[in-house]
């Protein structure tokens, strides 16, 4: 849902957000039960899954994928969504005898 006003309070129920002028200035979070959102920025929208802001953020991104990554995704808490972040993969291996390099 974009608004039209720049604030927004979870009364009802938790919601997740997005607020941006552009793509450089994007922030987004979960409201809680109560916690309110105020923003200077041009679009405010407000979603009731993170599936959905998922999508909003990777199309705004013009990067598919991108908000799931561990470096960009909502932590739990607050995320409601329990998640672990993947492991980093392993760097690859140099074997300084033949000169190639190896994958662990």
């Amino acid at each position: 849902m974009l608004l039209s006003e720049k604030n927004y309070k979870a009364e009802t129920e938790p919601k997740f957000y997005m607020a941006y002028t552009d793509v450089n200035t994007l922030i987004y979070s979960y409201l809680t039960l109560g916690m309110q959102v105020s923003t200077g920025q041009q679009y405010l929208e407000i979603f009731d899954t993170e599936e959905e802001l998922s999508t909003a953020i990777d199309n705004l991104k013009g990067i598919g994928g991108w908000y799931m990554q561990n470096e960009n995704r909502i932590p739990h808490p607050p995320n409601p969504n329990e998640w672990e972040p993947e492991p980093d993969p392993e760097p690859p291996f140099d074997d300084p005898f033949s000169g190639d390099t190896i994958p662990q």
